[in-house]
């Protein structure tokens, strides 16, 4: 017996895209590296779809790393280290920002824009989006139960309206 996986591969970008926790998404047409992004003393960690659904501290990408064209990546906060989560929240929590940065449109939002930089920077709010499609959590199960009688198997504790009314007093 095998095992069979299957995986959809990421979207590509023309540009760096970056996608915050909250939602907002930043597309850069140039260079750009980490420490730009978490700032200094860095407040964020950045890393990808990869790390954060396998997600441990070590596999954050290091502040002198140099973002790549075309490629996803995530701004998280520092304090999603001391997260405690399961390993399904952190797959809703990637599958969640990916379908952010799948749905935003970089070229219509490029094009409007009236003046050129060196950096782009395009926002859309996770708000905007459909909050029923977000969900990543399932139903809760109930079980349908039937009542059960339990009855001894020994005829001596077991007492029923027939032996009372028939005992002598």
């Amino acid at each position: 017996m095998g095992t069979c996986l299957s995986c959809r591969s990421l979207p590509s970008f023309e540009a760096i895209r970056v996608v915050h926790m909250n939602g907002f998404v930043e597309d850069f047409d140039d260079s750009v590296m980490v420490s730009e992004l978490t700032g200094k003393p860095p407040k964020y960690l950045v890393c990808t779809p990869t790390q954060l659904v396998s997600f441990s501290s070590s596999q954050v990408l290091p502040p002198d790393t140099l973002l790549q064209r075309g490629h996803l990546y995530f701004i998280l906060p520092f304090s999603f280290l001391q997260w405690e989560a399961s390993p399904i929240d952190f797959v809703c929590l990637a599958t969640r920002l990916t379908k952010v940065a799948k749905h935003y449109d970089y070229k219509s939002r490029h094009q409007e824009s009236s003046s050129v930089h060196t950096k782009s920077v395009e926002q859309k709010s996770v708000v905007e989006m459909d909050r029923d499609k977000m969900s990543c959590k399932g139903q809760s199960w109930n079980p349908i139960l039937d009542t059960i009688n339990e009855r001894s198997f020994d005829r001596r504790y077991e007492l029923d309206d027939s032996d009372i009314l028939s005992s002598p007093i």
